[in-house]
Parts: C-alpha cells; sequence; structure tokens
C-alpha cells in the first residue's frame, strides 16, 4: 500500500513531496483533538496449558507443558472522530484516514512498558486493502482508573468523551502543508447533490500526513522516528448526552457534508504537484 516516495523538496528548504501529487508538506508539531463516538467492552476469560522449552540434565532442549492456568482479559475501545475539519492522511498513501480507535488498557496489562499513565500511538497501515485505514491510539491508566470507566460503561453512564494530546515532544510523526484551506467548487457541492447557494461557504482541508511504522523510505537523517516513545501529557474527558431524535435529519446532512469533504481532500492528494509554481513562491 505504502508505494510514493517521500524526498525533500527540491527548492522549498525543510519541505518534502509524495511522488508528483499533493502538496509540498513540512514537519510540524501536532495537537491531536478526539471526539468519542461509541464505547466497546468485553470479558475474555480461558485457561490453557502453556509451552516452554527447557535445559535438562544434559544440557538439551526439551518442552515443558505446564499446568492449565486461568487468565482474564478485558478489551476496551472506543471509536473516535477528529474534531473540527481536521483530517489524516498516511505519508505514502493518497487515502485519508477511516477509522480512529482508542485502546484503554491498565498499567499491569501485558502490553504497557511503562510505570505511568500514558498514551502511545500505533501508525500502522494494514495490507489487507479491503480494511479500513486505521489509527490506534494505546491509553495506559492506573486499574481503578479503568475498571470504574468499566462500570460507568456497562451501567450506560457515559456515551460522549474528549481526547486530546500533543506530539510536539515526541519526535517526527505529523507532517503539515501551507496550504491548508480550499474552497469546494460549486460543480462539486452539485454532483455531491449539495445545494451550492446553501453551501458556497464550504471548504476542505488539507490532511494532516502522518509517518507510518511501515514506511522506510525517507532519508532517516531527516527524521527523528519515536512512535514508541510515550506520551505523557493527555486531556481525557468523559460524559452523558440526551441526543434529540428530531435532529436526525440534520445529523445526516453533516455526514454528506463531511463525506463530501473527505472525497475533495482526497482527490486534492492527487492533484498533480508543481514545483514551478511552488519555487517562486
Amino acid at each position: 500500500m505504502v508505494t510514493f516516495e517521500l524526498r525533500s523538496h527540491p527548492t522549498k528548504d525543510g519541505y518534502f513531496v509524495e511522488g508528483e501529487s499533493g502538496e509540498p508538506i513540512r514537519k510540524t508539531g501536532h495537537i491531536f483533538n478526539f471526539s468519542f463516538c461509541s464505547f466497546s467492552f468485553s470479558e475474555t476469560y480461558s485457561i490453557n496449558k502453556s509451552l516452554s522449552f527447557r535445559k535438562n540434565d544434559e544440557g538439551d532442549q526439551e518442552l515443558v507443558i505446564d499446568e492449565p492456568k486461568g487468565v482474564e482479559y478485558t478489551d476496551l475501545r472506543v471509536d473516535m472522530i477528529p474534531k473540527g475539519s481536521t483530517r489524516y492522511s498516511y505519508v505514502g498513501t493518497r487515502k485519508l484516514i477511516e477509522k480512529y480507535t482508542l485502546i484503554i488498557a491498565d498499567l499491569d496489562g501485558p502490553l504497557c512498558e511503562q510505570p505511568f499513565p500514558h498514551l502511545r500511538m500505533y501508525p500502522s497501515i494494514d495490507d489487507e486493502p479491503l480494511e479500513p485505514i486505521t489509527l490506534a491510539i494505546f491509553l495506559f491508566l492506573e486499574k481503578a482508573r479503568v475498571d470504574d470507566l468499566v462500570k460507568k460503561i456497562v451501567k450506560n453512564e457515559i456515551n460522549c468523551g474528549e481526547l486530546r494530546f500533543s506530539t510536539s515532544s515526541v519526535g517526527d510523526i505529523v507532517l503539515t502543508s501551507d496550504f491548508n484551506v480550499e474552497k469546494v467548487p460549486s460543480d462539486y457541492l452539485q454532483r455531491n447533490n449539495l445545494d451550492p447557494t446553501e453551501h458556497s461557504h464550504l471548504s476542505s482541508t488539507y490532511p494532516y500526513k502522518i509517518i507510518p511504522n511501515e514506511f522506510y523510505d525517507y532519508d532517516r537523517n531527516l527524521f527523528s522516528i519515536t512512535t514508541k516513545a510515550p506520551i505523557q501529557e493527555f486531556d481525557l474527558s468523559i460524559g452523558k448526552n440526551v441526543i434529540n431524535d428530531k435532529i436526525s435529519n440534520i445529523l445526516q446532512e453533516k455526514r454528506l457534508i463531511n463525506t463530501t469533504l473527505n472525497e475533495y481532500a482526497e482527490e486534492w492528494m492527487w492533484r498533480d504537484l508543481n514545483l514551478d509554481s511552488d519555487a517562486s513562491k
């Protein structure tokens, strides 16, 4: 899936280009800001024998089958969307990230590598093209806090929330364009069943580009890739909203607008890169 080369811009110092299309992009510190859409929770309990190899008295490796042990596992996930008009795409692709998943785990779990609450990003691209392009974020919290979240979800005491954090102190992860906003043409609105008069103000933003773990075609001397670094500063909020059924038509129109803007942003990334025009700026 990752097929576009990220290389230095030929004339603009500090900028990079992806293949021959899109906009010049540069490294930037970035604040991620997400709204929660839905929560899911599951518990798994299993009993299995563990297998291991140990040296016998003769110094040879032999298989050892231990007694069955019970293991409990809690899976707490949140589907999110970026707030406002922000959009994200992985470097090396011309598609937007479609799914944002927050996985909440406790500090005693097997995936946690630090003794303190923190976030870790997993910017990874699935090789299976039928799957949605996903950004996963792990949030490690104290077990008591995780248990409290689970209790509130099960009791239906929360149905909304937000997550905010910055990557400014953890290396080069995000790149941005200087040409972030572009008005959507009238003919484009019409072909997407939107009234050009009513939506004449509608503008699309050029996506922020995130460097995925699988992308290897960059000059590592120009980037400090530290996606495994823990992010210790974040804001997490949860709450409960009462939804009015009468606004369903408004929400449907917002979904149509967002779909239109997403399509426009993806076409923008395929637009021919005009290096001559960039050099004159």
